[in-house]
This record gives C-alpha cells, structure tokens and sequence, in this order.
C-alpha cells in the first residue's frame, strides 16, 4: 500500500447541531420561510434549504437544529445568521 497521508484529504461536509431556541412553531415556520418543507408524517423536524451557502438544516419544534452540508467555518456562520434571522422574520 502506497500511503498518500493527510495531504490527500480534504473536508468535504461537516455536520453541526445545537439548540437555538427553547421551541419553534414547525407549522409556522413551514408556511413562512420559502425553502423550508414540514411533512410530519415522515419526519418530526422541518427540513429548510439555503443557496448559498449550501446548507440543509433541520429544525425541530424542541429548538434543536441540525446543519448538513457545511464546508468550513465561514459557512456555518453565515448559513446560521440566514437561519437564525429567517426563523425571527417568521
């Protein structure tokens, strides 16, 4: 085996999750932010895409959320103040 090492990785996603408030109103949330979908047969959490930067998150009625598709640190910080505000536009 011909070992490449570290240099040959790159981070490709990285995953994030906290709680951002004490409870979100899913339904509420779902009718009003554009990109966001609420299907709670399937999945207890509204699912909500951004474009840029390109970050799925899911957003639970407990407050927790998880963002998906991160690819460094200035993503998260921007995709999070996107989310952040549109859940107080909301």
């Amino acid at each position: 085996m011909d070992e490449k090492g570290y240099e040959s990785l790159k981070i490709e996603n990285i995953v994030a999750s906290g709680v951002i408030a004490d409870a979100i109103d899913l339904e509420n949330v779902s009718d009003k932010i554009k990109n966001c979908e609420l299907n709670t047969k399937r999945f207890p959490g509204a699912v909500y895409r951004i474009e840029k930067p390109k970050i799925a998150s899911l957003i639970f009625s407990s407050g927790k959320v998880v963002l998906t598709g991160i690819r460094n640190n200035q993503d998260l910080h921007d995709g999070l103040g996107i989310i952040m505000q549109s859940l107080r536009d909301a």
